[in-house]
């Protein structure tokens, strides 16, 4: 009984450690995951603003391109790889927008 007495607050206690373990696990298991959203959000933002700037420049007039696009050369991101993403898929939407339209 004495035995029994003295296990069962170790047993506790290692219970209770390992409960904010497992929480943190879990924690950084959401964090990834919100950053990789994060990024796919940015690329898909940018292919989107690129479809968006191509019908805009049309119906404006503007001369065609998505390098001469004020959100090319000003994107909504920070700068190094993130700008470098946005400017390949802005650049990918504008082109299939244009070529979607020549098509029609």
């Amino acid at each position: 009984m004495k035995k029994l007495m003295l296990f069962t607050p170790l047993i506790a206690v290692a219970m209770m450690t390992s409960v904010p373990m497992s929480s943190l696990a879990e924690k950084t298991a959401e964090t990834n995951t919100a950053a990789s959203n994060v990024k796919v959000d940015q690329n898909s933002l940018g292919y989107r603003n690129g479809v968006e700037a191509y019908q805009l420049d049309k119906l404006a007039g503007r001369d065609i391109g998505a390098k001469t696009s004020h959100l090319y050369k000003n994107p909504p991101v920070k700068a190094g790889l993130e700008r470098d993403d946005y400017r390949a898929q802005f650049t990918a939407g504008y082109n299939t927008a244009m070529a979607a339209a020549q098509a029609n």
